[in-house]
């Protein structure tokens, strides 16, 4: 990322305007200081330009609490050096402010969707009765939401869908579904085991 350095040509936008008519397109001729620096969404400010930076700020400071400064003290305008800095934070802010927009945006766009369901598309009537989500019976099922919607539409789990195709689960069905599955895997896990015992006995005698 490229720095930038102060003195560009006005500019519209947010913080922009009558101020930067005042802003010197580029520093006087016999002025070598270097200029500060925008690193991104902030800024460098050199040390041989944070003396006058910092009376800038004393003036400011005593015109907001009412205590001007004697005569002495004023200026016409802002110094060169305090200008480049008021214009280089100025753009520091637009580029922070646009970062955060940026993120708050992507933040939005990656939030999961979580489907809310509202009176309307819950059951109304005699039928208002207790009910699940796809993603609640996946989760107490132990297999995939795609799975369930699977079951429900093949009648293997009890439920019904909305009008706008949100299935509602009989949590008695699903828990039974998932009592089957959990038996069913068992009496695999036990043949399977059986099997192996078996072979093992078999290598046992062809050792004898």
């Amino acid at each position: 990322m490229g720095r930038r350095d102060a003195g560009a040509a006005p500019r519209e936008g947010p913080g922009h305007g009558l101020m930067d008519a005042m802003v010197p397109a580029e520093p006087p001729p016999d002025d070598r200081r270097p200029a500060p620096v925008q690193l991104w969404d902030g800024i460098a400010v050199p040390g041989v330009l944070c003396e006058e930076l910092t009376a800038a700020l004393d003036l400011l400071d005593a015109y907001l609490r009412g205590t001007p400064p004697p005569a002495s003290f004023r200026r016409p305008r802002l110094s060169w050096a305090a200008q480049a800095v008021r214009v280089t934070a100025r753009d520091a802010a637009v580029e922070f402010r646009q970062q955060q927009e940026a993120r708050r945006a992507y933040a939005g766009a990656s939030a999961p969707v979580v489907t809310l369901l509202t009176p309307a598309k819950a059951p109304s009537g005699s039928d208002r009765r207790q009910f699940m989500t796809t993603e609640q019976a996946a989760t107490i099922a132990g297999v995939s939401e795609a799975r369930v919607r699977q079951l429900a539409a093949a009648g293997t789990i009890d439920g019904r869908k909305t009008s706008r195709n949100v299935w509602l689960l009989d949590p008695e069905s699903v828990r039974a579904y998932r009592a089957r599955r959990g038996t069913r895997h068992g009496n695999d896990d036990g043949t399977q085991a059986q099997r192996a015992a078996g072979a093992g006995a078999k290598r046992g005698q062809g050792a004898a």
